[in-house]
């Protein structure tokens, strides 16, 4: 299965949540390819082996990027970590070209597809870096089994959630979990608002707002190591249950998901794009 998650824009926690997700399943035996796919930071990186990041600014390992480009095979980019069962898939500098994207969807989707035979894909979509918009999601939503957005308890992370929620029902992608995180005491009341952005019935699942992902962060360790019995780990554990008892694989897969999307997506309230690029988009995919 892949498992994409995500949202627009930076700080909801999207690469904290997605990794010690990741974590918590590699701990239980489980293989785990993390990608990084935010292009601009690689801030999954540093909460993984900061010595990898440097190799990456430095250009001296290959990454999504070179995978793209031809000059690298899928399991040349899993990186294996000092967790075990843990591999990571840096993306590298770059972004999503509108003229490149059909092409990079069928690349992306071969790649997800390697790494599905040997087990389980968390994907860390962009956030401020890479592009950030429709053409990376795109991207992510031709390949993935299900997307799980990570708000923070306000009605604007709530509302591009709902966006991008719909967009990926509209590429056949289930949104059946949302992690409504940086949750205060006072915030609980967002719990039902956050149901709207569920595409099918499925859960919600809060994680407070705590020092400790902060502490973990500082230290470059997986909360989920640090604090085995905090009520974050624990919440992170039940994301990882709820995920491993609904997911399931996706038959259809690659750029015909971005093409059906495409067919409905105009004129609807979905992912920020500007109408310009969604037309250039739509050419691409009415050529041969």
């Amino acid at each position: 299965m892949c498992i994409a998650f995500g949202l627009q824009g930076g700080g909801t926690g999207k690469t904290t949540i997605s990794f010690n997700v990741a974590v918590k399943m590699a701990r239980e035996g489980r293989r785990v390819f993390f990608i990084g796919m935010d292009m601009g930071r690689q801030s999954a990186v540093y909460l993984w082996d900061k010595r990898v990041a440097d190799h990456i600014y430095k250009g001296e390992i290959a990454t999504i990027r070179e995978y793209f480009r031809g000059k690298a095979r899928p399991l040349e980019i899993a990186y294996e970590s000092s967790i075990k069962n843990l591999f990571f898939v840096p993306a590298g500098h770059g972004k999503v070209e509108v003229k490149e994207l059909k092409k990079s969807a069928a690349l992306f989707s071969k790649l997800i597809s390697e790494y599905k035979r040997y087990g389980r894909v968390i994907i860390d979509c962009p956030g401020s870096g890479g592009l950030s918009s429709a053409l990376d999601y795109l991207m992510v939503f031709s390949s993935c089994d299900s997307f799980v957005p990570v708000v923070e308890p306000n009605e604007a992370s709530i509302a591009n959630a709902i966006r991008l929620a719909n967009m990926a029902y509209l590429s056949n992608v289930p949104v059946n979990l949302v992690v409504l995180n940086k949750v205060r005491e006072e915030n609980y009341n967002l719990m039902e608002r956050a149901r709207k952005i569920l595409t099918i019935e499925g859960n919600v699942i809060p994680v407070k707002y705590s020092d400790k992902f902060v502490d973990a962060y500082e230290k470059g360790a997986p909360l989920v190591d640090l604090y085995p019995e905090s009520e974050e780990a624990k919440s992170i554990a039940k994301i990882a249950e709820v995920i491993e008892r609904s997911a399931r694989s996706v038959i259809k897969a690659g750029p015909e998901r971005i093409k059906t999307a495409l067919s409905i997506i105009e004129g609807q309230e979905v992912a920020e794009i500007d109408l310009s690029i969604f037309r250039h988009i739509k050419d691409l995919f009415r050529r041969k």
